[in-house]
């Protein structure tokens, strides 16, 4: 997590999804305030680290392993829109790479609503 006041909110988003692509919902979770919310496309949102943890937890299971790449990054004061291209690759060891759009909404540093817009259809296709 940023240590360094140097670095800009971009750098630590980046660090963010560095984190998420090793698959640790524990350390995933650790971006988001306690009281945070999590929505996956569609998917019934997560309220609270362990619930959310418990979630993300569960997807990471259903595949074996992601990588984010940021290809748009905009701020607009505590809201952050990140457009990604998302590698993922599946049971099958098939690769997919997906467009996807995220919304953070965030408290200082930590992210209070994490909203992720993507069709993930085609992981399980």
């Amino acid at each position: 997590m940023l240590e360094d006041k140097e670095k800009t909110m971009r750098d630590h988003v980046m660090e963010m999804f560095a984190d998420i692509d090793s698959m640790d919902a524990d350390q995933f979770v650790s971006y988001l305030t306690p009281d945070g919310r999590f929505q996956f496309g569609n998917a019934e949102p997560g309220v609270g680290r362990a619930a959310i943890r418990d979630g993300v937890a569960g997807f990471f299971s259903t595949i074996n392993g992601l990588r984010h790449t940021i290809t748009g990054y905009w701020q607009q004061g505590n809201v952050v829109i990140v457009e990604l291209a998302v590698e993922y690759t599946r049971k099958d060891g098939k690769v997919v790479t997906l467009p996807c759009a995220n919304i953070f909404r965030l408290d200082g540093l930590l992210v209070r609503d994490y909203r992720i817009f993507m069709d993930v259809s085609p992981i399980y296709a």
